[in-house]
């Protein structure tokens, strides 16, 4: 019973507060089930932060705070785990934007369900700070407490009060003159009693399921079903009580009737409770899987239960994702067994191999008892620390691809890539690694490796997109970077914008064209002559360009070089040519001039150096002949 306050006397309620209850619901284990809007704006939290949470715990992180100087959460948190029903505790909480407020806090143990939940309230009794008005003895004023006769109803109030109706006579009353002091028990079991009736309200509107109270007849006829019959159902409690409108036992698959009649009846018999696991056909023709916990009650003097009641709940998401949990996991199973692939099952804490498929005891070679007996360190060359380091990487994503050495059990060690990711197996976080063999690819790429390097001319292997996948120190160093500095990197933003662009469209042409494409580049002072190889790839993106760069400056400048030399070559050919033809004419002029002479020596002196100079001539001429002989000879062979 709650007294009644003038209208210039009321305070406005904080808004937490204002229009109910504060209500948390906690299972046998302190674990949050439920928090209705009054207790999440009070705890300034919201329902996924308050759902599962320990509730001695919560009570600390969201009420501490509030809490006024001298009062403690501890308080309530006792409460909380006594598991009698204690008295409630009063406390001064601070509300936002209005101030300290009296709250007190309750709890009651429902047993209607197994296990029994708890039910903490919170309930505004006034402005805090203020306490409570203690009298005398002697001084508190009189309260009157009187009951009708005919009515089961009970007044209190002071009968000097106006606003107290006034008691009546004798003849039509019990009443009697009490001071407060010797009221209380009866103003604390109607209290009490209030109480524990709005605590069973508002449990009954806030558990996610149906409370029940039925007849234990075939059909389960209900007398009282709480307000989650809707939701559960699909039929209002007023449509099932009574069969007015549909039996629950009707609700029940038809394929499990006779399974929880049976278990019902069971349980009755031997007095105790039942659990079961059954499907409904709800309103709407939907089939839920349910979960009922409930007892008999038994009857005046002991006998046979004359109802039954418990607590029925939807479970139909968690059955749900039982059945996708154990779909997953066979056919998880099944890729796991039949896979041709190496796969391992690693535990991240132990390094445990967990478990193996066929592929991986036929790569190692160890049968699959005496794998599964090994640790990961046992096959890994990797050091202990690094190795649990590198697969607590694996657990939190950090990096899932990881490159080792395994050995097998021939003492042989093989390059291997591994790639991990978590996996969730019976409630055990665990790794899912697949191995690939990479031995062969690393030779490959290290006689690639050694290819490049031992060429002269500078060389890259580009994809689709510019990216450089490979290259030696020489096509590094026409960067002016090292290998590492530029692997991976794309070779196009190494490039000037303009020029960028002009080697795009070539390795664009290239791969159309899919054969090779050669183009001389002349820029800072070099010539390049660059060809372009075409690599076919299975995929659209995975064609790649081999480039190979030769720096033919220094053939250009001696090709320059030669060039001028045979010009000249030709050139003095020609002269050598003409020369002849310039002697020949003065010796025959100084030939005819010596035979007018008369002293006949003089004459075949002349005659003579005449004709040796003639036989300079004639080898001139024989030389002029041969150089245009080796001349056409290197046209021929484009030497010149």
């Amino acid at each position: 019973m709650t007294p009644a306050i003038p209208p210039g006397r009321r305070k406005a309620l904080p808004s937490a507060l204002a229009q109910g209850d504060g209500i948390l619901i906690v299972d046998a284990d302190l674990t949050i089930i439920q928090a209705n809007a009054q207790l999440q704006a009070l705890f300034c939290a919201t329902q996924e932060e308050l759902l599962g949470a320990d509730a001695p715990g919560a009570i600390r992180r969201y009420l501490g705070p509030l809490l006024t100087e001298g009062e403690s959460p501890g308080e309530v948190v006792a409460l909380l785990r006594d598991g009698s029903c204690p008295s409630p505790v009063t406390l001064d909480v601070r509300v936002p934007g209005t101030g300290a407020r009296r709250v007190s806090i309750s709890v009651s143990t429902v047993d209607a369900v197994t296990p029994a939940l708890r039910l903490l309230v919170f309930h505004d009794t006034g402005e805090g700070g203020a306490g409570l008005t203690r009298y005398a003895p002697g001084e508190a004023p009189l309260a009157a407490f009187a009951r009708d006769r005919d009515l089961p109803s009970t007044r209190a109030g002071n009968p000097e009060d106006p606003g107290l109706p006034p008691v009546p006579n004798a003849r039509s009353t019990d009443s009697d003159l009490f001071c407060p002091e010797d009221a209380t028990c009866l103003r604390q079991t109607i209290e009490a009693l209030a109480r524990s009736e709005r605590h069973l309200a508002t449990l009954m509107s806030n558990l996610p399921g149906m409370a029940y109270r039925c007849r234990p007849d075939p059909g389960r006829t209900m007398e009282f079903v709480s307000e989650g019959a809707l939701s559960l159902t699909g039929y209002t409690p007023e449509e099932i009580v009574g069969n007015r409108r549909i039996a629950y036992g009707d609700l029940i698959h038809p394929g499990d009737r006779r399974r929880v009649r049976e278990e019902v009846v069971s349980g009755l018999a031997e007095g105790r409770p039942f659990q079961l696991v059954y499907r409904l056909i709800a309103a709407s023709g939907a089939e839920r899987w349910v979960r009922e916990q409930g007892r008999g009650t038994p009857g005046s003097g002991g006998g046979a239960a004359t109802a039954v009641e418990g607590y029925i709940t939807d479970i139909t998401d968690r059955v749900q994702a039982e059945e996708d949990l154990a779909e997953s996991e066979d056919r998880f199973r099944s890729i796991f067994s039949t896979s041709h692939a190496v796969m391992l099952i690693v535990d991240p804490e132990t390094s445990a191999i967990v478990d193996a498929n066929p592929a991986a005891s036929a790569y190692y070679g160890y049968p699959l008892e005496t794998l599964t007996a090994m640790r990961i360190a046992d096959i890994n060359a990797l050091g202990e620390e690094e190795l649990l380091r590198d697969m607590q990487k694996a657990v939190t994503s950090e990096e899932q691809h990881f490159s080792f050495l395994h050995r097998l059990a021939d003492g042989r060690c093989r390059d291997v890539d591994v790639f991990s990711g978590c996996v969730v197996i019976r409630g055990r976080v665990l790794l899912h690694s697949i191995i690939h063999d990479v031995t062969g690819r690393r030779r490959a790429e290290e006689q690639f490796r050694a290819l490049l390097d031992a060429t002269p001319d500078a060389a890259m292997l580009i994809d689709h997109d510019g990216t450089l996948l490979a290259l030696n120190e020489v096509m590094a160093a026409r960067f002016e970077k090292t290998v590492g500095e530029i692997l991976g990197t794309c070779a196009y933003d190494l490039l000037p914008p303009e020029l960028a662009v002009k080697r795009r469209e070539l390795t664009a042409q290239a791969l159309i064209a899919g054969s090779p494409l050669r183009h001389v580049d002349e820029r800072d002072g070099r010539i390049l002559e660059n060809v372009l190889f075409p690599v076919p790839g299975g995929r659209e993106d995975g064609r790649r360009v081999a480039v190979i760069s030769h720096d033919i400056t220094r053939e250009r400048e001696l090709e320059r070089v030669r060039q001028e030399a045979f010009d000249r070559i030709r050139q003095n050919i020609e002269q050598f040519a003409i020369l002849g033809d310039h002697i020949r004419q003065p010796l025959q002029v100084i030939l005819g001039t010596a035979c007018l002479l008369e002293d006949e020596q003089a004459i075949q002196r002349i005659q003579q150096e005449v004709g040796r100079i003639n036989g300079y001539i004639r080898q001139l001429d024989q030389g002029w002949i041969d150089s245009r002989k080796i001349q056409e000879y290197l046209r021929r062979y484009e030497w010149m």
